[in-house]
This record gives structure tokens, C-alpha cells and sequence, in this order.
């Protein structure tokens, strides 16, 4: 007998949910993307979960995804006992942030919600259920599986090299063990780059069969992306670089204005556009064009404009898990410049984008940057390559993939 979405409205009991057409029968149990914890089910996992979910219900692939912490319902319990959490570590002149990933965070969130998600599989953007879901999960008929850029061990290790991370060493030791303890319990753990899954067999001890990869999409809705430009030089007059980021010192936009500046001075036409967050000398600095943060999902038109207006996507990164700005800009025609961090050797072999190495100078920048300026027949082989991987680098190829590696369950 086929499943029928109508019969999980529960579902929607969830503190913030999204549920496909309820009409549609399943050779299988519904597949919910549990997106972790944010002030949104939309803004969880920095979007990637609301597009993901998006791609794979077009595809009849995911059936929903949801949030166990929302601003749309507020959880006095869980409330309270953070800040009990957060005044007790104050006190001992512990580091105070990181309470999700502690035991009593999950416990409380899965004790309250755990019932709604009864015989379904359910795929999760973050890397921790808890051990009282594990106490349960068997009995409700839910089936738990992972989908994550990076472990909690690369995240907590890799990234406090390069920015504070308000997490005391004891949290993040419990959380690893937690994590472990997870990947051990679930049948697949689908990983965005061969680093992760590297980590993985070789920190966690999870079993190669179990582990699967699947690279994400553009945190951009398919039916907004307009047909790419089939141009093969500069879309103006100066060679644009893009730079979309939140944290600008982590993605190297200083060794890249820095870069720019050289250039100019040489008389180069390079200019740089940078979205989202920028230091304020960087900022006033000549032939930078500060745009500030664009609302992906409020202003579609003006992101993609903007996006589709550089000649050059870049992320130079000291530390990433994968990057899926450089997947948006592939996925309007436009080629990329990254280091070789995280998830991104696996994202360039497929061409559209050069890879430097993960301490490039801002010298070897400058080289790079001219080489690309004065060779029109290599630009115009690699955005060749960016159109033809555009279509590639949607959350629709992904979903697709990720039904593939999860095969055989439920």
C-alpha cells in the first residue's frame, strides 16, 4: 500500500515545518530534511536546508523539512534552561556559547517532538540527534541519516584557527563524543566533500560502505535563474571580481582587495564587488564597490543581477567547509577563483573555476588575477566551462543525487 502525505499532519505540529502537496502517495516513508537550529526554518544551515528542501520536492525526492527551534514558537522550557546553562558557565569564567550542542539542548528539543516525526526517514543538515532520540527513534519507525558540509571536529578545529570561537574545549569534547556516537547509529552519513569524508572514517571510525557524497547546489530557486550569458569576454568594461560573504576576514577578502589594489595601481581595469559583510577600510578603498547584504530570498532579481554582473566569483577562504557562494555564481554562466580548502578540489575538477592554494600570497594573487586579464582565450575556455556547468550546480542535481545514495532505506 502506498504512503499518503495526508496522513502526516502531524507534521505540522513541529515548531516550524514545511510539508509537500499532502495529496501525493509514496512507495516509501516521507523524507524530512531536519535543518538544525535558527531563528528560521529558511535561515537554518545559512539556507542551504529551505533549498535543498525546495529542490528535492520538485523532484519528489524529500518531502518536507523542518526545525525544532524557531522564532515562530517560542520554547520556555528550552529558554530557561539555556540561560541557567549560560549564567552557570558565566560564573565559572567558562566560554558561554554553544548550549545546542549540549545534552540538554538536544534531550529537551527531541523529548518535545520526537512523537510528530513517527515513521519517517528523516535527513540531518546538523551533526547531532542526541541520546534520548536514540533511545526512541527505533520504536517510532524513524530512520535518522546525515547530510553536512563537515563534522563538528573539522567545524570546532578548523575554523577556531582562523576566528574566536566563544566554545569551551569540554563542550566541544562532549559534542564530538555525542557526534560519534550518531554517525555509529545511522545507516548513511552523506558528506559534501571527499574531506569530510576522509574525516569521518578517520576521526569518527564510520565505515566507507556507510558514507556517501553529494556536492550542494546554489542557494538559489531553479525557475529564478535566467538562461546563462553565452558571452565569452568581460561582461563590462573593467574585469569584475564578486565577493559574496558574511565573515570577509575567514573568506580572504583582504588578500583579494589587497590583490585588486596592486593591480589597479598598475593600471590595471579590475574592479571588485563585494555582498554581505565589509570592513570598513576595505570598503573605502579605490575600485571597490560595496553593495552590502542582499536578502537572497527578498530580492532574487537584484542578488542574481549583481552576481551575474562579475566576470570572476571569489572565495579565498582560510578555512571552509565548502563554500556555496562559488556554486551561486557557477550556476548564473560565471566562473570562480577559490583555495584549495574544504570542499573545493572536489567542486573544480569538474572545471568553471580556478583553484590557489589555501596560503596564497596576495603576490601570487596578483599573477593569478593578471594571467586570467591577459589571456582572453583562457577566460573565455573557463566561462565556456561555468555555462556548462550551470545547470549542474542547482539543489535539484543534488537532491537527485542524495535520493540515489539513500537507496535502499525506508
Amino acid at each position: 500500500m502506498p504512503v499518503l502525505l495526508s496522513d502526516y499532519e502531524r507534521l505540522r505540529r513541529l515548531p516550524e515545518a514545511v510539508v509537500r502537496e499532502s495529496a501525493v502517495p509514496l512507495d516509501r516513508r516521507p523524507r524530512m530534511v531536519g535543518a538544525g537550529f535558527a531563528d528560521s526554518l529558511q535561515s537554518a544551515f545559512s539556507g542551504s536546508s529551505w533549498y535543498l528542501t525546495h529542490g528535492g520536492i520538485s523532484q519528489g525526492v524529500i518531502d518536507g523539512a523542518f526545525t525544532l527551534q524557531s522564532d515562530k514558537h517560542t520554547d520556555w522550557r528550552l529558554a530557561a534552561t539555556g540561560a541557567a546553562w549560560k549564567a552557570q558557565r558565566i560564573a565559572r569564567r567558562l566560554e558561554s556559547g554553544g548550549f545546542k550542542f549540549e545534552a540538554a539542548f538536544q534531550d529537551i528539543v527531541w523529548d518535545q517532538n520526537i512523537e510528530h516525526l513517527r515513521d519517517t526517514l528523516i535527513l540531518s543538515n546538523f551533526q547531532l540527534f542526541g541520546r534520548n532520540f536514540f533511545k526512541r527513534n527505533d520504536a517510532l519507525g524513524i530512520t535518522p541519516c546525515f547530510y553536512v558540509d563537515g563534522t563538528l571536529s573539522e567545524y570546532f578545529y578548523t575554523y577556531a584557527q582562523v576566528e574566536k570561537i566563544a566554545i569551551g574545549k569540554d563542550v566541544m569534547a562532549r559534542a564530538i563524543e555525542r557526534e560519534r556516537e550518531g554517525y555509529h547509529r545511522s545507516p548513511r552519513i552523506i558528506a559534501m566533500s571527499q574531506s569530510t569524508m576522509k574525516n569521518l572514517q578517520e576521526v569518527y571510525g564510520v565505515p566507507a560502505d556507510r558514507i556517501r557524497m553529494v556536492m550542494p547546489g546554489a542557494n538559489l530557486y531553479d525557475e529564478d535563474i535566467p538562461p546563462p550569458s553565452t558571452h565569452s569576454g568581460w561582461v563590462g568594461d573593467e574585469f569584475t571580481l564578486g565577493f559574496v560573504g558574511l565573515f570577509p576576514i575567514r573568506k580572504g577578502l583582504d588578500k583579494l582587495a589587497a590583490a585588486v589594489s596592486v593591480l589597479r595601481g598598475r593600471g590595471a581595469p579590475i574592479r571588485l564587488k563585494v555582498i554581505g559583510r565589509c570592513p570598513d577600510e576595505i570598503a573605502a578603498m579605490d575600485g571597490v564597490d560595496f553593495l552590502g547584504t542582499i536578502n537572497k530570498r527578498t530580492e532574487t532579481a537584484r542578488f542574481i543581477e549583481e552576481i551575474r554582473g562579475c566576470d570572476l566569483g571569489c572565495q579565498l577562504s582560510r578555512a571552509e567547509m565548502f563554500g556555496v557562494a562559488m556554486m551561486e555564481f557557477v550556476r548564473v554562466g560565471v566562473p570562480v577563483m577559490a583555495t584549495a580548502i574544504g570542499g573545493m578540489p572536489d567542486m573544480m575538477a569538474g572545471g568553471g573555476g580556478v583553484l590557489v592554494p589555501g596560503e596564497v600570497t596576495v603576490d601570487e594573487l596578483v599573477e593569478t588575477l593578471d594571467g586570467l586579464m591577459t589571456d582572453p582565450e583562457r577566460y573565455a575556455a573557463l566561462r565556456e566551462s561555468a555555462v556548462r556547468r550551470a545547470e549542474w550546480a542547482s539543489w535539484s542535481r543534488a537532491a537527485r543525487e542524495i535520493d540515489a545514495a539513500l537507496e535502499g532505506l525506508g
